[in-house]
């Protein structure tokens, strides 16, 4: 079982699908942790971008570079 980690923490659903499809463009699998809570209610709960743990550094340079985080 793959240990995911968290990159980034966005407050909307839109924000996070767009930075999950960069990196899933990229050839790194993302999952979304609390995704239904933070489309519940946008703006108040954090929406966690979490990859596989031996992507993170990969991940937060792709983020970073595209202005993501």
């Amino acid at each position: 079982m793959a240990n995911y980690v968290t990159v980034a923490t966005f407050l909307y659903s839109h924000q996070v699908y767009v930075a999950k499809t960069k990196l899933e463009s990229e050839g790194i699998d993302a999952f979304l942790k609390d995704e239904l809570m933070g489309s519940t209610y946008p703006g108040t709960v954090g929406i966690d971008l979490q990859v596989e743990e031996h992507n993170v550094d990969n991940a937060i340079r792709i983020l970073t570079e595209c202005g993501y985080i």
